[in-house]
């Protein structure tokens, strides 16, 4: 269970537990309220008139009915009539003597107990002499309140009273526990894990990610830290994958200016010292020279490019390019150089004349220009290399093929690695970064290239633009 829903849940039972306590004593209350069963027949009395009563003595008189609790009896007595009541031998409305009614005491004392309370009218008549156990009693000038439980009643009331408060006690209790408890889980949980976490990332910030993040040692209640721990682990495999990418740069970039400057410079030597003296030798090694200073400037600019392109800036100087003239470009410039490079070479632009998409032309050349120098490195004399693009309603299909020497089943997934050199590379002059320019440019513009490739039988690569806007009228 997520830490939120925990956290939500515990909300809610602080929340509904105190409400619920509320809603019960209410619900007591209201179901010990002699509302219930005295007030109608008070109001029907009263409503009755003739009874010569104040105002404020009715209000009195209600004031104390709401007052008797779940389980008494009661009779409100007054100029010899019963006012209200819920004890059956004395009904509401019943006219009866001052002397009837202590009678009727005396004779129901032995299974009830009963309580008299008086409300003092002193503006009225005095109520006559009343007998209770055979004496005497003073006049009484009032409204009589009688109340009476029975014995054994009186008892169990007591006892549920007692229940419900101790029921209230034990509910309280439980909850306090249960509160407790869980607020002690969630809080060991964040806190275990949150140090966790805090010596994973330290960890991280001072060059450790050789070691694996191991998710298992936070504890799986907290699901959102648990997704954290993963993401972490993630982050450092990236960071490791970066660093070794960052490794195999600095070792790339290194032995492929190593080469042409070792050669460069044991040839400068040598016309130097007049080793090489005669004019031939001398503009063999010029020329030397000369290419080897290319390789290192082709080098040079193929990383500024790469390094130029991680940066995505150029994406916000994209234009709506019409694609089909700047293919056909591209491939008459490639079918005129057949003789040159002794190939077969083809091409087929079967796209409207009109559709355009958002483009720089400069790196889309760079990029056609890097897979057929590609196709050109790794086929031989004879081989065939051809160009098509085909369009449909949903995108555009562009396809660079040889019949050359193919990719091993082992090196495809590597291919596009910067400074990754398959086996059948290592002989050729390529520097593992015009691939790795092809792929992040596609990548860039959420293009897609994929690559399929059978050792001596050739290679394919397929570019697929998909086609997000309409064409152009």
């Amino acid at each position: 269970m997520k830490i939120k829903t925990r956290l939500s849940i515990l909300i809610l039972v602080i929340v509904l537990v105190p409400v619920s306590a509320l809603l019960a004593i209410s619900l007591y209350h209201y179901y010990s309220s002699p509302e219930r069963f005295l007030i109608k027949g008070y109001r029907e009395i009263r409503a009755l008139g003739g009874i010569d009563l104040s105002e404020s003595t009715w209000n009195e008189i209600e004031n104390r009915l709401y007052g008797v609790p779940q389980g008494v009896e009661v009779s409100v007595f007054y100029d010899g009539k019963i006012l209200s009541s819920n004890i059956p031998d004395l009904p509401s409305g019943m006219e009866v003597s001052e002397n009837e009614v202590f009678d009727f005491v005396q004779s129901t004392s032995s299974e009830y107990e009963y309580q008299f309370q008086k409300i003092y009218v002193p503006e009225k008549r005095a109520i006559g002499k009343l007998l209770y156990s055979g004496k005497p009693r003073r006049r009484m000038n009032g409204v009589l309140f009688i109340t009476r439980t029975r014995i054994s009643a009186s008892r169990r009331q007591g006892w549920i009273e007692r229940r419900f408060a101790l029921a209230g006690i034990i509910v309280t209790t439980l909850f306090e526990a249960v509160a407790i408890i869980i607020i002690y889980q969630i809080s060991h949980t964040l806190f275990s894990s949150v140090t966790f976490v805090e010596k994973t990332v330290q960890n991280i910030a001072d060059g450790g990610i050789d070691k694996r993040i191991d998710s298992s040692a936070v504890s799986k209640k907290a699901d959102e830290i648990s997704h954290l721990v993963d993401n972490l682990e993630k982050m450092r495999l990236a960071l490791k994958d970066n660093e070794l990418r960052r490794q195999r740069f600095i070792m790339g970039i290194s032995h492929d200016l190593r080469t042409p400057v070792a050669l460069i410079k044991g040839y400068t030597e040598a016309i130097t010292d007049g080793v090489v003296n005669d004019m031939d030798s001398v503009k063999k090694s010029l020329g030397i020279i000369h290419t080897k200073a290319s390789v290192l400037e082709n080098l040079i600019n193929n990383l500024i490019d790469y390094v130029k392109l991680n940066g995505n800036e150029w994406l916000l100087s994209l234009e709506d390019t019409l694609i089909k003239p700047v293919l056909d470009d591209f491939a008459g410039v490639m079918v005129s150089s057949a003789g040159f490079y002794r190939r077969n070479i083809t091409a087929g632009i079967n796209i409207s004349e009109d559709l355009s998409i958002p483009l720089d032309k400069n790196l889309f050349e760079r990029v056609m220009e890097n897979l057929f120098s590609n196709a050109v490195r790794y086929s031989s004399e004879g081989d065939s290399i051809s160009l098509c693009a085909e369009e449909n309603d949903s995108c555009i299909k562009i396809k660079f093929s040889d019949t050359g020497t193919g990719i091993s089943e082992k090196e495809l997934p590597h291919i596009f690695d910067l400074f990754y050199k398959g086996s059948a590379s290592r002989r050729e002059n390529g520097n593992g970064i015009g691939l790795s320019v092809v792929k992040t440019v596609i990548d860039a513009m959420n293009w897609s290239i994929d690559v399929a490739s059978s050792p001596g039988k050739g290679t394919e690569f397929t570019i697929t633009v998909p086609l997000s806007q309409e064409k152009t009228e």
